[in-house]
């Protein structure tokens, strides 16, 4: 198995990837941690994710109407 040296979308740093890899259009970061930066940026799931789950926890309740008795 051959490997190459491949440039790091992310942060530039040079790595060795697999040549299977990067035909298969992987090895294109140089660690997990440089992946999901990149796919955070592109996407911004994780940002989404926190709002809601924030707004959930510390906003108002979404549905009192189960509980309406006790007011």
């Amino acid at each position: 198995m051959g490997k190459v040296l491949v440039k790091c979308k992310n942060c530039g740093d040079p790595f060795t990837a697999r040549t299977a890899d990067v035909k298969r259009g992987w090895g294109k970061f140089c660690s997990k941690s440089c992946k999901a930066i990149k796919q955070e940026q592109r996407t911004g799931q994780h940002a989404a994710h926190k709002a809601r789950t924030n707004d959930r926890l510390w906003g108002e309740p979404e549905d009192l109407s189960w509980d309406a008795h006790k007011f």
